[in-house]
């Protein structure tokens, strides 16, 4: 639940410790999406899960992109859950490690690898999901599927994953969050790289391959932000949308992505929203320019 302060000055409750709540329209939801032009949070409340005593990494290389992540769909369809399922490729995984002066400590190495962590309430619980999880991998082509269960292996392996950002970031000018459908990521790596060949550039990408999360970065020209970067960013946002995703999945549209809000939800949306706006919020003194144009 949360407790906000409105615009107009009252406070507000909204949700609270209750597990099931169907009164009314879901202002809760609606706050916590807005990005702050709703209300000031000042109270939030939460539910607690106790961690998982066991957790396991997978490493699993293969020889080509489209055998990695079309691996993932029969993995959710089986209803195994992992806590992650990450994808990465060769040449980021070696600027990571360069970037931390690390080495990647699986042998077997390929073009494109699903970073798998799983967790269980015992041993058996996890090895028994990495068991399943190891056969459908193989059934993909799997070139290998190395498991990592001591703690000091899996938080290098996470470091370096978590470090591709890091690696990249002093080369890029802005970093993209699109998410399609898990089963057409595949399409869309594809689309981005021919994005990228048609602009004569280079779009690094890897993601959260369980949602359909990717994050393309556009990179600098000789230093510089490059004079293709907005009609670039259109074309990724276009064959997004093509394969029935939407333009961010984590980051939110803020102010640096309302310019592109019409390309991505059309007129009768931005529309309403404007007109819930107006409602929390009638004199704009909440963010304004964020999410939505000002009138």
């Amino acid at each position: 639940g949360l407790e906000i302060v409105l615009p107009t000055g009252e406070a507000m409750e909204l949700g609270g410790k209750i597990i099931k709540n169907n009164t009314g329209l879901d202002l809760l939801d609606l706050v916590i999406g807005s990005e702050g032009i709703l209300g000031i949070v000042t109270k939030v409340t939460f539910r607690l899960y106790p961690t998982p005593k066991e957790r396991v990494s997978l490493v699993v290389p293969y020889g080509d992109r489209h055998s990695a992540v079309d691996t993932v769909p029969d993995m959710l369809r089986e209803g195994l859950t992992p806590l992650s399922i990450e994808y990465m490729e060769e040449d980021l995984i070696e600027r990571a490690c360069e970037h931390l002066g690390e080495k990647w400590p699986v042998k077997t190495r390929g073009s494109a690898y699903l970073y798998i962590i799983v967790t269980g309430n015992d041993e058996e619980e996890a090895f028994s999901q990495c068991e399943k999880i190891g056969n459908i991998c193989q059934e993909h082509g799997a070139l290998d599927v190395v498991i990592a269960d001591r703690r000091r292996e899996q938080e290098k392996i996470l470091n370096i994953r978590s470090n591709i950002y890091t690696a990249l970031k002093p080369d890029s000018v802005d970093i993209l969050d699109v998410t399609v459908p898990p089963a057409e990521i595949g399409k869309l790596m594809d689309e981005i790289e021919k994005i990228g060949e048609k602009y004569e550039t280079y779009i690094p990408a890897y993601g959260h391959v369980a949602d359909g999360n990717v994050h393309p970065h556009i990179m600098k020209e000789d230093g510089k932000t490059p004079p293709y970067m907005e009609s670039m960013k259109e074309e990724i946002y276009s064959k997004t949308k093509e394969l029935g995703g939407v333009i961010t999945g984590e980051h939110g549209i803020g102010k640096t992505r309302i310019k592109n809000l019409p390309q991505a939800v059309g007129s009768k949306y931005i529309d309403l929203m404007k007109k819930i706006r107006k409602v929390f919020d009638p004199n704009n003194i909440l963010n304004p320019g964020t999410v939505v144009e000002d009138d």
